[in-house]
């Protein structure tokens, strides 16, 4: 795992993002601003969804779906194991706090399971060439 975590450390990124207001705040442009030795940054207009974002019309949907779902699965097994750990030691997992934050090479994974899904998927159902070839 540190050879994958390594490997995107240690590459450029080209991010191409659209004009969702998130993507302006104050903490993501000092995050860009921060790693612009590592990030390059693509703006689109507003509106051009229909026209240019084939992929935000036919893909997001399925691709949130799966990231949900593996997360939630990650989250769970994660809780029950922290629980287990408590009551190893004798606490009360009931009642104690537990907190959640995922380790980067876990969220890795999830978004590269996600993609091999969501690319498996288009090998069957090849909906996003399709779209490309009604749009022209």
């Amino acid at each position: 795992m540190e050879f994958v975590l390594e490997l995107y450390l240690s590459r450029k990124l080209g991010v191409i993002w659209d004009a969702c207001k998130a993507h302006s705040i104050d903490k993501v442009k000092a995050f860009v601003e921060e790693h612009s030795d590592r990030l390059c940054i693509g703006d689109l207009y507003g509106g051009l969804t229909s026209i240019i974002q084939i992929c935000g019309l036919i893909a997001n949907k399925d691709f949130k779906h799966f990231i949900r779902n593996k997360h939630f699965l990650w989250r769970t097994k994660f809780v029950f194991e922290q629980k287990q750990k408590i009551q190893a030691r004798g606490g009360n997992a009931n009642n104690e706090r537990i907190t959640i934050k995922g380790p980067l090479e876990a969220m890795i994974n999830i978004v590269e399971d996600t993609v091999n899904f969501f690319n498996e998927k288009q090998r069957q159902t090849e909906s996003i060439r399709d779209t490309f070839r009604k749009v022209n």
